[in-house]
């Protein structure tokens, strides 16, 4: 533990699959490289594969009236892009922003074969220039506030396109305090006692 504590104190680097960006936030690294590459993880005809078996499911549950919809996730360097080191930034001017192609290539293939889905993306984003960060520096998942606004939109789609009647997440205020598990979890996994951050932890209440 001391001695990834050391490397990170000296020379701003952290063990495993993870990366010090800007400003103290960590990230996933081969997520981002992925994302500012533009890359696709796997073939246009394995993602129109996996489409066409996530729509024919979807279609047998519809028939035994069950209600189920697809939810797609950005990961953290699609929605703190500008905190990706200067070298992932260089790449994604040399590919002209084609960022993600993964999650776009997804999409459209689901489209395709309309495939019931939400696409979180944008709802982070506007989140994003809220008060309250979507993820923490530290973590890797949203918190839990930015998760529970997410939620709220998910229902009303769900209530909309399913006529269901789901109810809202109330939020009445938001408090500094202790850090949830997802706040740390890159923290936790890379072994450190403690991080450069400047950041404040809040919790919903």
């Amino acid at each position: 533990v001391m001695y990834n504590q050391f490397k990170y104190n000296i020379f701003n680097e952290i063990n495993g699959d993870w990366m010090v960006g800007k400003n103290n936030y960590l990230f996933s690294k081969s997520q981002s490289e992925t994302y500012s590459l533009g890359a696709n993880d796997f073939s246009d005809q394995e993602y129109n594969e996996y489409a066409s078996k996530v729509a024919k499911v979807q279609q047998e549950l519809i028939k035994a009236g069950k209600s189920v919809m697809y939810v797609l996730n950005p990961i953290k360097a699609q929605i703190y892009t500008e905190e990706l080191p200067d070298s992932y930034q260089h790449a994604l001017k040399k590919n002209n922003n084609k960022t993600d192609t993964n999650y776009n290539t997804l999409k459209q293939a689901f489209g395709k074969y309309t495939v019931i889905y939400y696409d979180t993306e944008e709802d982070l984003k506007e989140i994003k220039k809220l008060e309250y960060p979507v993820f923490t520096k530290t973590g890797h998942h949203w918190n839990v506030y930015s998760s529970a606004l997410v939620m709220n939109n998910i229902f009303n789609d769900l209530n909309s396109r399913f006529d269901c009647n789901l109810p809202q997440i109330s939020i009445d205020s938001m408090s500094p305090g202790e850090a949830n598990p997802i706040d740390k979890d890159i923290m936790n996994l890379t072994n450190l006692l403690w991080c450069k951050q400047d950041e404040v932890y809040y919790n919903p209440e």
